[in-house]
């Protein structure tokens, strides 16, 4: 139980580590939290995708929503650019 409990949501710290090291993925777990998270489009503040392929995807998946989040949708180099955008 303890495994379950606790130490899946607990991580040795590597302060030496680099941001951009490959096996740096404490930033992964920032929404780890036991139960649901309840959220709304309208929460997101950007959608983050691999290339434009995902992006036309999300885009045409989100229609149903009626809320408009191409403005919100960056690709992987788009998002290496920003904030310069």
């Amino acid at each position: 139980m303890l495994e379950i409990h606790i130490l899946g949501y607990t991580i040795v710290f590597n302060p030496n580590m680099d941001d951009h090291d490959l096996n740096n993925y404490y930033f992964e777990r920032e929404w780890r939290v036991v139960g649901n998270v309840a959220f709304t489009i309208n929460n997101v503040g950007y959608f983050i995708v691999p290339t434009y392929h995902y992006r036309s995807e999300l885009i045409s998946h989100l229609k149903t929503t009626n809320v408009d989040v191409s403005n919100r949708i960056l690709t992987f180099e788009e998002f290496e650019k920003w904030p310069q955008l």
